[in-house]
């Protein structure tokens, strides 16, 4: 196998690197270090930028909260489609 390919990921910014979060049916949910979040398909060359959600500071706990998205991805096979969800989580420390 002697016919490797340069991909380019749909996530430039400043540093080439990528994180890889999560894996399903050949799609790829990645990351940047800016955060950004891209679901890709590499064999297809398609790809879908998640929409930029910002963490909501809850006033109650004053800077002692952390909050953070955590996205999940998976495959409907009802639908047959993939689906992502996205929830804030909140830490007090």
């Amino acid at each position: 196998m002697n016919n490797a390919v340069d991909l380019a990921h749909p996530l430039m910014c400043y540093s080439n690197r990528i994180q890889l979060l999560d894996s399903c049916n050949e799609w790829l949910c990645i990351a940047n270090v800016v955060e950004d979040i891209a679901l890709w398909n590499p064999f297809l060359r398609k790809h879908k930028v998640l929409p930029f959600l910002p963490v909501e500071r809850n006033k109650r706990y004053g800077s002692g909260l952390q909050g953070a998205w955590v996205y999940r991805f998976g495959f409907d096979s009802v639908h047959k489609d993939h689906k992502t969800q996205a929830s804030e989580d909140f830490a007090v420390y």
